[in-house]
């Protein structure tokens, strides 16, 4: 009893019952189930690793973005972004365009046959060493581009040929072909047009700028035969080879 009455006074008994029921101790218990969960773990686990940073998404789109900087397109264009270097572009008015994106051919900006040969013949013909006879709009298909294809197969057609004139003749390709004539001419300007083909020498393919007689004739592409650019003319021919 002695002892029980002395332990009841003591400092000891007394700590304990400050803390049994006190605020400290329940919060101290919340504590340790919060620091022993899992979730807790990995987390500090991760606030200590040094290549945390690394392991983020964040992290990932910034090397994509100092990769992506790099680039040479990129980086030419962040140069010359703000300069006055595309000012000649500005300047200049687009008068004449097409990207040939409808589903048919816009028949009101071009013609499937050219100028002289719907002035003189209604007709589309060919020249005297031709291989091909051009159609009438058969070999030309829009699919987001024009395509224009030669096709190996006999077809009949006219051969301008002197002095008989136009003859009827029966060729083994045929090709298509389409001109501006209907609604735009132009006597200078910028022309520019993104192209891709498969030449073969039976078949001369050309991009060319003409007015309303055959020659001087702008030769911008010809392949074939020979490639040809520059100013070809019936008495005189300037062109560079390739």
């Amino acid at each position: 009893m002695k002892f029980f009455f002395k332990f009841e006074k003591s400092e000891l008994y007394k700590n304990y019952l400050d803390v049994a029921q006190s605020f400290d101790l329940k919060r101290f218990y919340e504590l340790e189930e919060i620091t022993s969960s899992k979730e807790f773990k990995e987390t500090k686990a991760y606030l200590e690793d040094k290549k945390k940073w690394e392991k983020t998404d964040e992290f990932v789109r910034q090397q994509e973005y100092l990769k992506m900087k790099q680039l040479p397109h990129l980086v030419k264009y962040h140069k010359n972004k703000g300069t006055n270097i595309f000012n000649f572009f500005n300047e200049w008015q687009l008068v004449f365009e097409d990207d040939f994106q409808q589903v048919k051919l816009d028949t009101e900006k071009w013609s499937t046959k050219g100028y002289l040969a719907e002035k003189m013949l209604g007709d589309n013909y060919s020249l005297a060493g031709d291989n091909h006879i051009f159609t009438d709009g058969k070999n030309l298909q829009l699919n987001g581009k024009l395509n224009i294809t030669v096709k190996k197969e006999k077809v009949k057609g006219k051969v301008w040929q002197m002095p008989a004139g136009f003859i009827p003749v029966e060729l083994d390709y045929s090709s298509g072909i389409i001109s501006s004539w209907k609604s735009f001419w132009t006597g200078d300007g910028i022309v520019e047009a993104k192209m891709k083909f498969d030449p073969v020498q039976q078949i001369v393919s050309s991009f060319y700028l003409t007015g309303e007689q055959n020659t001087p004739r702008l030769n911008l592409l010809e392949m074939g035969a020979k490639n040809r650019l520059g100013i070809l003319n019936s008495r005189q021919t300037t062109e560079k080879q390739m």
